[in-house]
């Protein structure tokens, strides 16, 4: 498990470190463009799924996860499509999810980080 909460770590810095960057620019939009496409091309997929439903024409997302490495160990960014609620997630083999907090200024940099992406709404 360890192994995993270290990688969990290490995705974090990641992007911390990336839109720590992309904020430190203001109005360099080609150099902008290049860091949020990196930013991007660190995932492995983005997923959505909708809520439970009666209405069979409510199809709309409302969850989604980022999976930024999967195997032993996998981490993913899981959150409300609305982006009220976003953590990290990490999972090392035949181990359970687990969610890495890290501070506010993390949090709100993963936050930021989730942005960048468009899940259907």
């Amino acid at each position: 498990m360890e192994t995993a909460r270290t990688q969990a770590q290490a995705q974090l810095e990641h992007i911390v470190a990336l839109m720590n960057r992309l904020n430190a620019l203001e109005d360099d939009y080609e150099a902008r463009d290049t860091i949020e496409q990196e930013a991007r091309e660190n995932a492995l997929s983005i997923e959505t799924r909708t809520a439970w439903s009666t209405d069979p024409t409510d199809s709309e997302p409302n969850e989604f996860r980022i999976v930024l490495c999967t195997g032993g160990p996998h981490v993913e960014i899981r959150g409300d499509v609305d982006l009220d609620h976003v953590q990290l997630d990490y999972q090392g083999w035949g181990d359970p999810m687990q969610s890495l907090y890290g501070t506010l200024e993390e949090s709100a940099l993963l936050e930021q980080y989730c942005h960048l992406f468009y899940f259907g709404v």
